[in-house]
């Protein structure tokens, strides 16, 4: 291996290995505001207060937090990818929400991990019971399973599609 390709792939690795450490850090920090167990929530009362309750259920602002996150998460995502997107408009000026193609790609690609999760998790609801806390329970295993499958899916779509490759750090 050439000395100039050791210290690309070096600085790669540092500038991808420094986001997934601050990315588990936060992710942790945010953990301890939106779980019953979490160290804010032990510390701070108002946490655990109530504000909604749904057939018996409480939903104390610790978890109003946690469901409030995951649907902003999923909006970023959704706007990140409009973002990309609109760097990739064809030469003829075309409003990247008109990119039928990269929508399609998009839409497939959330059915087969949609699917896969579902397909993964619905044993859950194979019992009989469909209780509020058998559906919540479906729809938490659902989600930590299908995120991380969607983010896999999404990551290898950008990387497939990324005008430049990493071919020349190899060789």
């Amino acid at each position: 291996m050439r000395q100039s390709n050791f210290w690309t792939l070096r600085a790669s690795l540092v500038c991808v290995s420094i986001p997934v450490l601050v990315g588990a850090w936060s992710h942790n920090f945010v953990d301890s505001f939106t779980h019953e167990s979490g160290l804010a929530v032990s510390m701070m009362p108002a946490l655990s207060t109530e504000v909604l309750s749904v057939r018996g259920e409480s939903f104390p602002v610790y978890r109003v937090l946690q469901y409030g996150g995951s649907v902003l998460g999923m909006v970023m995502l959704v706007g990140g990818y409009c973002v990309w997107l609109g760097g990739f408009r064809r030469v003829e000026a075309c409003p990247f929400w008109q990119d039928e193609r990269r929508w399609g790609v998009l839409f497939g690609m959330t059915m087969v991990t949609v699917l896969i999760s579902v397909g993964l998790n619905v044993r859950i609801l194979m019992t009989g019971d469909l209780s509020l806390f058998a559906i919540r329970a479906f729809g938490f295993r659902f989600l930590i399973t299908w995120i991380p499958l969607f983010c896999v899916g999404f990551v290898c779509l950008a990387l497939l599609q990324s005008p430049r490759r990493l071919d020349h750090v190899g060789g």
